[in-house]
């Protein structure tokens, strides 16, 4: 589900996918006098929506399943993962 679109005129710009059908809750306002916080602080200021789940929720990627992910599209075989 394309829940909107991330990027301006100067970049390219990429749609934002939510992991299945979904009501958005809030949209982060902050980020549209701070954009950089999608890539300096995306776990914690920079968040980009709130969802509630129209049905059962996905099986979704932890943070380690998913720096596995990247380190294997990126071919590295042992990738770093922080404790």
């Amino acid at each position: 589900v394309t829940v909107g679109r991330l990027g301006n005129m100067f970049t390219v710009s990429r749609d934002v996918f939510a992991p299945a059908d979904c009501i958005v809750l809030e949209a982060n306002e902050r980020l549209k006098g701070e954009r950089e916080l999608v890539n300096t602080s995306a776990e914690s200021e920079g968040w980009l929506l709130k969802l509630q789940l129209l049905d059962e929720a996905p099986a979704l990627m932890d943070e380690r399943q998913y720096q596995a992910h990247c380190a294997e599209e990126a071919g590295d075989a042992t990738p770093a993962v922080e404790e």
